[in-house]
């Protein structure tokens, strides 16, 4: 009776250790079953950890353990949007790092390769839309130098109060040519998100010769209008509708 006890015991101990392993294998698996599961997890690491007071407080970089190295970087693999101008970088980074970006706000995962490069990637493995990647190209492209300058006072905003907004401003200029949209989609520059002096060039610009283009179609074509940011928001919003 005593043996049969003791068996039956170490029967249950090793079913209960077998299923406790397949808990946090199934747990692991599961972080990258689908990119929420896996952008909920990254964000757990970097708020669980205080990653950005960590990095405020003086810390130039976090790098995660070994194991969390391996599946960001598969995760990365398995839910970055492969026509996005930054999956080359994505598929052969090594190591990922966590750095403060530009404004000194905020995180930002930075993909390393073998000869030393760096790619700064989306904790949220965004699809990557080329129009929407051209529009975002374009306000870098003149948001220091055509319309911060233009402010004149704090706490406003500045509206394009063209018929459409921007986003028909922009319209108009892909149709005007001689640009198509592959010529600019193939000139978008993807500045780092980590370096301070992005600020001005914009996180996301364009290369000549598109970048004078485009920055002389907005220089000659676009009216804008100091607002207050409740205004700005009405504004945008009933564009939409």
């Amino acid at each position: 009776m005593h043996k049969s006890h003791q068996s039956h015991q170490s029967h249950q101990s090793h079913q209960s250790h077998q299923s406790h392993q397949s808990h946090q294998s199934h747990q692991s698996h599961q972080s990258h079953q689908s990119k929420k599961q896996f952008t909920d997890w990254l964000r757990h690491l970097w708020t669980s950890g205080r990653w950005v007071q960590r990095l405020r407080a003086g810390e130039a970089a976090i790098e995660p353990a070994e194991a969390a190295q391996a599946d960001i970087l598969a995760g990365f693999r398995r839910h970055y949007a492969q026509n996005s101008p930054k999956w080359g970088a994505v598929c052969g980074a090594v190591r990922v790092e966590y750095r403060l970006n530009a404004t000194g706000r905020d995180g930002v995962f930075v993909l390393k390769d073998s000869a030393g490069g760096s790619t700064t990637v989306s904790s949220r493995c965004p699809p990557y839309d080329p129009i929407k990647g051209i529009r975002e190209a374009c306000r870098g492209a003149v948001h220091y130098s055509q319309i911060l300058a233009q402010k004149r006072r704090s706490g406003t905003e500045m509206d394009h109060t063209n018929d459409g907004g921007m986003a028909e401003l922009i319209r108009r200029w892909l149709g005007a040519g001689p640009h198509t949209v592959d010529d600019i989609t193939g000139a978008i520059v993807q500045n780092s998100a980590i370096d301070p002096r992005t600020a001005r060039s914009g996180f996301v610009s364009f290369q000549e010769p598109i970048l004078t283009s485009w920055r002389d179609y907005h220089r000659t074509h676009a009216i804008l209008d100091e607002v207050t940011p409740e205004e700005h928001k009405r504004r945008t919003k009933a564009r939409r509708h």
